[in-house]
């Protein structure tokens, strides 16, 4: 199998190391230069410095080849906007998510990635078990907290021509614009995005905040 790996702290780092052993090709993407170089030096795996949020960096880890994405940053939020990131490219590709956070268990759900694991509470044997025996993973649990919202900018809404950088300085604190659609098209938030009539702007966010987010872009 071809895995790409995003996050090179412990556990990925264990993880590259089991599923090289087992003859995985395994590529690593890491941010951290200082620990990308380390990771180049001790595995026996390709490591790629650089943000796996970006797609120039999914495509220099050839993702489209890719069989399994692991997404194992320790940020729910960053290990989402990977796998939105890598469903643009590849669209079928099999993702593998971190969280430790019950919450964002219905989120992920929500946005398509199916496979959540809490790698705190298992092995890399047994992670690397999921990986390749799929069938034997189910752990998405709902939250009643946290969830998706849509909202789609109606003509004189101030937010048009607005930025994603502004939108986000605007938004709500725990809501987050995770992703735009327009014309059909699914778009990851870039800062300098400019907004336009008829845009869907679908937020990540704790249910207290919907009716301010709904007044501010409903």
């Amino acid at each position: 199998m071809y895995i790409v790996i995003v996050g090179g702290g412990k556990i990925g780092e264990n993880l590259a190391k089991k599923l090289s052993q087992e003859k995985h090709d395994v590529v690593v993407i890491e941010k951290d230069r200082a620990r990308a170089d380390k990771l180049a030096e001790e595995l026996n795996a390709k490591v790629i410095w650089g943000n796996g949020q970006e797609r120039k960096i999914l495509q220099e880890a050839e993702i489209k080849k890719a069989d399994v994405l692991l997404a194992v940053t320790g940020k729910e939020e960053t290990n989402l906007m990977i796998c939105l990131a890598a469903k643009e490219i590849k669209p079928t590709l099999r993702m593998i998510v971190r969280s430790g956070s019950k919450e964002f268990y219905k989120i992920f759900y929500r946005v398509g990635i199916r496979e959540v694991i809490s790698p705190e509470t298992l092995t890399a044997d047994q992670v690397t078990a999921i990986i390749t025996q799929p069938d034997i993973l189910d752990l998405v649990i709902f939250h009643q907290e946290v969830d998706l919202i849509e909202f789609k900018l109606k003509k004189k809404n101030p937010f048009i021509k607005k930025s994603v950088n502004f939108v986000q300085k605007m938004t709500p604190k725990e809501s987050m614009l995770i992703a735009i659609r327009r014309k059909e098209k699914f778009t990851i938030p870039q800062p300098n995005f400019k907004l336009a009539e008829g845009d869907a702007l679908i937020f990540i966010s704790r249910k207290k905040n919907f009716k301010k987010l709904k007044k501010m872009f409903g």
